[in-house]
This record gives C-alpha cells, structure tokens and sequence, in this order.
C-alpha cells in the first residue's frame, strides 16, 4: 500500500487544480521504459492529452474525454515497450483506502 500513497504523492497534477472536463488516469508499467522509448512517447503529446512519465509509472491528464485520448493502454505498452496497467485516479485511490481500511 505504501508504493501506491508514494506514486500518488508524487503526481504532478492536483486534483483540486483539475478542470470539470479533465480526468486523471495512472499507467502502472511493469518495469521502467528506456530512455528512448520515453523521449519519442513525449512526442505524441497534444491539446487533449498532457502526461508525465515517471520511474514506473505515467501520469496521463485527459482535458477532453478518454474516448479522444491517444493514451491507451495499448498506445502506452507499444510506444514504451513495456506492460501496462491502467487506472482512472478514483479508482487508485479507492485501492488505498480499502488498503487503509
């Protein structure tokens, strides 16, 4: 539990700073991408998606809605060439809390 209160805290988004028509979303990567794989992934971003790439994880804040996003799942694993998992924040944070509880 403690790795995901770590991830969370090091986000690069606040909530409270969100938009009504943002959303956050967390991709958990199954080991870190190269370097390359990153630098050429941070090519692709756009007006509707802004994302942070973190040691194992990304941070993707979709300004318009997922359905619009470029940042899949799939796009995330290809482009990276890691597996990936990803979550909308309501959803992480739920984990925790029953984590907590």
């Amino acid at each position: 539990m403690k790795e995901l209160e770590e991830v969370i805290a090091r986000s690069p988004y606040k909530v409270d700073d969100l938009l009504e028509t943002d959303s956050l979303y967390l991709s958990f990567l199954a080991e870190r991408p190269s370097a390359e794989a990153a630098a050429k992934c941070l090519t692709f971003m756009n007006e509707v998606d802004e994302f942070t790439i973190g040691d194992r994880e990304v941070y993707i804040l979709i300004h318009k809605s997922y359905g619009e996003s470029k940042f899949s799942n799939n796009f995330l694993e290809k482009k990276l060439k890691v597996a990936a998992t990803t979550r909308n924040w309501a959803t992480v944070n739920k984990l925790i809390s029953m984590g907590q509880g």
